[in-house]
Parts: C-alpha cells; sequence; structure tokens
C-alpha cells in the first residue's frame, strides 16, 4: 500500500464516508489496511479469527474472501443492525465471550474498546486472552483520549470537562450538534491513554509486541512516550499470549 495513496483514501473518506455507497467502501479499505497490519507478525490464511464488536460482521466478510481457509467468527451483541448479518455471528457482550478456552489463532478489536466502561473494559481483555491461542496474537484499535481526533461526536473538545465540552459542542453546531448525556459515560466515552491501554492488555496477560499508527502509518511515532498520546490519532495495539 503506498503511503500517498493511502493519504488520498484517508481524506476522501473523512469527507465523503457517508455519501451513498461510500461507508461499506470505506469499511472494507480499513479492514484491508487492519489485515495487513496484522499479517505483518501472523498469516491469516486458514486461521480461526475472531472479530469483537464487529456489527453486522463486515470485517468477516472481507477476511474470509481474501484469505483462502480463514474461519472468522463475529462477535456483537447489538440486537438492532441493519443489512445482512454475517452467518458466524456470537450475539454476545466481549465480557463474556462464548467460546471454549484456547479457540482463535486472533482476536481484533477495532474502535470498540474505548467505548466500554473500566470493568467491562478490563473482563473483556481478558476474555480476549483466554480464548487464543498461546501464541496467537490480539490487535486492539483505539484512540488515545489527548488526541484532536479521540473524542468521536465531541471532537476536539473531549480534553475539557464535560459541561463545557457540551457547550461548546452545542454552540457550534447548534441542534444537530445536541449532545443528550449529562457526562462522558452516558455518551459511551471512557478515557484512554496509550500507556493505560498497554497497562491493561499487559495485565490481561498478553505481551506487548508494537504500535501501529492507524492512519499517519508513522509507526515509529508510537515509539515516543509524549508524542503518540498527543500526535497519533489512532493506535493498533499489536500483542501475543505467550506460549508455543
Amino acid at each position: 500500500m503506498g503511503i500517498l495513496h493511502h493519504y488520498r483514501t484517508l481524506i476522501y473518506y473523512t469527507f465523503r464516508r457517508f455519501r451513498p455507497g461510500n461507508y461499506a467502501k470505506m469499511q472494507a479499505y480499513f479492514a484491508g489496511v487492519a489485515i495487513g497490519d496484522l499479517e505483518r507478525f501472523l498469516p491469516l490464511a486458514g486461521k480461526a479469527v475472531l472479530d469483537v464488536g464487529g456489527g453486522n460482521g463486515h470485517f468477516c466478510r472481507v477476511l474470509e474472501t481474501e484469505r483462502p481457509g480463514c474461519r472468522a467468527t463475529n462477535l456483537e451483541p447489538a440486537d438492532n443492525m441493519t443489512g445482512e448479518i454475517w452467518h458466524d455471528t456470537l450475539r454476545a457482550g466481549a465480557e463474556a465471550i462464548p467460546r471454549e478456552d484456547a479457540t482463535f489463532d486472533a482476536v481484533l478489536c477495532l474502535g470498540v474498546i474505548e467505548h466500554l466502561p473500566p470493568a467491562v473494559k478490563t473482563r473483556a481483555l481478558s476474555e480476549m486472552h483466554r480464548v487464543l491461542k498461546p501464541g496467537g496474537f490480539a490487535y486492539i484499535v483505539t484512540q488515545p483520549w489527548w488526541n484532536p481526533n479521540a473524542g468521536h461526536h465531541l471532537k476536539p473538545f473531549h480534553v475539557l470537562p464535560f459541561p463545557l465540552a457540551k457547550l461548546l459542542r452545542e454552540k457550534l453546531f447548534g441542534d444537530k450538534g445536541r449532545i443528550r448525556g449529562g457526562s462522558y459515560a452516558d455518551e459511551q466515552l471512557y478515557p484512554s491513554t496509550f500507556r493505560g491501554m498497554r497497562g491493561l492488555i499487559e495485565a490481561a496477560g498478553l505481551r506487548y509486541v508494537a504500535g501501529i499508527d492507524i492512519h499517519l502509518r508513522l509507526n515509529f511515532l508510537t515509539r515516543i512516550p509524549l508524542v503518540r498520546e498527543l500526535f497519533v490519532p489512532a493506535v493498533g495495539f499489536v500483542s501475543r499470549k505467550p506460549g508455543a
């Protein structure tokens, strides 16, 4: 993947993702990016893979289509999904994965972990560790809280106390920016730094291997403590279960 092509694609979907048909194309593109990132460490052909919080299973569909023999399982608790749902979808939360120990070669969790309350997040990481085979890899993508992009619908004001962030958002966007909740937790946003996320991953028994700069592709930034907290919009935490 050429870096200039990636940047052009990133800019295109930043401003045009909600045009008819574009959202699915964007999902397919970034699924390919994630597959390429993980396959630097583990070829996925013929492997069993779990996608935690995968919605209707779009990533699983791309994975099985592009990697011969790959067996992709989707985990999604929501019951209001639209469109075609992946045939192997588990209706459960990440904190209680209904599979036996050491079932999967790889576990992915893309843009989900920051929406889990701290206690649930801890249990979810332990569950990912449990269902991984020894030597298997986890690939967890999240956004360091102090980056301007990390606040989802409240960005870039999310670094401020919630009442002020809510006020500024609503002043700037009017009715379209109306915030219903009274806290970041109400908006399903739970701050997590790079350092804190790595600590949780390692506390769950996984060994941190590398950090991937998902958007800018400047992976060396993830090795610089302060820089990675401020200037990396999204990080892919590659970690491995000891053994094998």
